[in-house]
């Protein structure tokens, strides 16, 4: 019965292929790189699915995350739920960003790009000196105070033990006046034990091995509020229905030094 199926999958492809190339390609210009993600997968063909950076649509994203599985990763620039939720806001701020300061942890590359055509003063930031130009350790940055107008950390302070240290260097460091926008993973309930190290019970605890919680959104605002930040949350069911085909489905918290 398995090789069945699995001969059926394979025809169904091979018969997906053909139509593309005789009634898709022929009739509709697209880049290269949407094409390429079809051919490798003509199930993506579709509109159900919108990713609103690069621009394309699919019928599906690809899969993410083996313990548990989101269909969440754009086929062509690989942005995930927090990116493309991100973006709309980059989008707000791109046209002021000229000389601006941008703090960037853990540096994803879609964001990277738009930072860098921004004409902003961009650093890019990770603990892994492979990862970015500036080696840096979160709980410790090397910048003067009030040295940045914006900060952006996503899915980085779950990773980081002393995370209460490192909201207060971000606050540290950002200028009276700028913004973080920061993201993490959430969850119903806090869950964390900070005397868990190995990492079969981490991944067990918090579905990663190096990460040391998963917080919720209760207490992620508690710790930032006592660093001193002042709040307002990006929630993504506040954005167009149009935009629920692009799956914007994390919380970003955009924190504020007054």
């Amino acid at each position: 019965m398995s090789t069945l199926k699995g001969l059926l999958s394979v025809t169904r492809r091979m018969a997906r292929k053909a139509l593309l190339h005789l009634f898709v390609f022929p009739f509709w210009t697209m880049d290269k790189e949407y094409s390429r993600a079809l051919l490798a997968d003509p199930d993506r063909l579709g509109t159900e699915r919108y990713c609103n950076i690069c621009g394309y649509r699919f019928a599906k994203f690809n899969l993410c995350n083996n313990r548990k599985p989101r269909e969440v990763e754009c086929p062509v620039c690989k942005s995930r739920e927090r990116h493309r939720h991100l973006y709309i806001h980059i989008c707000s701020l791109f046209p002021f960003l000229q000389g601006k300061k941008i703090l960037h942890f853990a540096p994803e590359e879609i964001l990277k790009k738009i930072f860098l055509e921004s004409g902003a003063q961009y650093y890019d930031a990770d603990i892994d000196p492979d990862k970015a130009r500036y080696q840096v350790d979160i709980t410790s940055i090397p910048f003067e105070d009030n040295s940045f107008d914006y900060i952006f950390c996503c899915h980085v302070l779950e990773h980081i033990p002393d995370d209460r240290k490192a909201m207060k260097e971000l606050y540290r460091v950002l200028k009276p006046g700028g913004t973080a926008y920061l993201a993490v993973p959430l969850g119903a309930h806090l869950v964390e034990d900070l005397s868990v190290t190995d990492p079969q019970e981490r991944l067990r605890l918090y579905h990663q091995e190096d990460h040391v919680r998963i917080y919720n959104i209760g207490e992620f605002t508690r710790r930032l509020k006592a660093a001193n930040f002042t709040l307002d949350l990006s929630r993504p069911n506040k954005f167009p229905g149009a935009l629920k085909s692009a799956k914007l489905t994390n919380i970003i918290v955009l924190a504020h030094k007054r």
